[in-house]
């Protein structure tokens, strides 16, 4: 996975999309939600959100 900065969308975040799949993303400013990566576990989604976020791996 490529980083994406994240000055360009604002605060990444991560959903439970569905039972077993956690979704890294962002909302535009109109509210639309726009996916960036999809995580079997929590906390290999919250690492990915940290990350996008600017914190270090």
């Amino acid at each position: 996975m490529k980083p994406v900065p994240s000055t360009d969308v604002g605060v990444w975040v991560y959903v439970n999309s569905e039972p077993g799949l956690w979704t890294v993303g962002h909302y535009t400013p109109s509210g639309a939600w726009v996916p960036e990566s999809d995580h079997e576990s929590k906390d290999a989604a919250a690492e990915r959100v940290h990350y996008l976020n600017g914190g270090q791996r």
